[in-house]
């Protein structure tokens, strides 16, 4: 976009602010984040004020993306605002998607802001209900948001999570396999034998192209499940590191 153009369409905003419905502000975020553009300082004051008059009227897929931009951006919220919207967000959990779900807890953690226990509550309640197939993305994420949160390790989430890691693991690109074990293994969640074959089996076709934080995270998801990768998967992790 010309580089005065986003200026004008801020200034706009700020005037017509009192107007703004939810999905309004929702998407003028995200597109801002989408564009890598952060909101001037007046105008996030006057989103935070607005945001936090209509609470009550968003709706699952305008919170999840309004969280995700504001994590993009790393705008400061406050958490009081964030809390307003989680509170809304457990009232309304059974419209929850695996996307809302998976962004609203990497948003989070990417903030360092931890959930309300109604909200965490309502995510385990959603997921022992959910009949919606996560992709893989969208399992790595939630699963790498709540091991960052410090959540609780059994929740009915995680099991259902790791579930769906055992459909999916054998199209998770490198960042997901190493994220879920990573998640799995700061949650002190063992996984089943199942799921923990497929993971070493992934690892091996994957880990020559593995990054370092990738090859970190798949050995620290080994050590604090205290499990010993299987002698391929380790003599791959090996050869990758050197």
């Amino acid at each position: 976009p010309d580089r005065d153009f986003i200026p004008m369409v801020q200034t706009a905003a700020l005037r017509e602010i009192a107007g703004f419905k939810p999905q309004e502000i929702s998407n003028m975020v995200w597109a801002l984040a989408t564009l890598e553009t952060p909101i001037d300082r007046d105008l996030s004051h006057a989103i935070s004020a607005r945001v936090g008059q209509q609470a009550s009227a968003w709706e699952p897929q305008n919170i999840a993306n309004l969280l995700w931009a504001f994590a993009t951006l790393k705008e400061k919220t406050d958490p009081r605002l964030v809390e307003a919207l989680l509170d809304q967000g457990a009232r309304t959990i059974d419209q929850f998607g695996p996307q809302n779900i998976s962004n609203t807890l990497w948003a989070l953690s990417t903030m360092q802001i931890k959930p309300p226990k109604s909200f965490v509550d309502a995510i385990s309640r959603r997921m022992d209900q959910m009949s919606d197939p996560f992709k893989p993305q969208e399992v790595a994420n939630s699963l790498w948001g709540w091991a960052t949160l410090a959540l609780p390790g059994h929740s009915i989430a995680v099991i259902k999570w790791a579930q769906q890691s055992l459909r999916l693991v054998s199209h998770f690109n490198n960042q997901d396999t190493a994220n879920v074990l990573w998640s799995l293994g700061t949650l002190q969640h063992h996984p089943d034998a199942a799921l923990m074959t497929a993971l070493c089996a992934r690892i091996v076709e994957q880990c020559g192209s593995f990054n370092p934080q990738d090859l970190a995270n798949c050995m620290s998801g080994f050590g604090w499940l205290y499990v010993e990768p299987e002698p391929n998967t380790l003599l791959a992790l090996c050869r990758a590191a050197r």
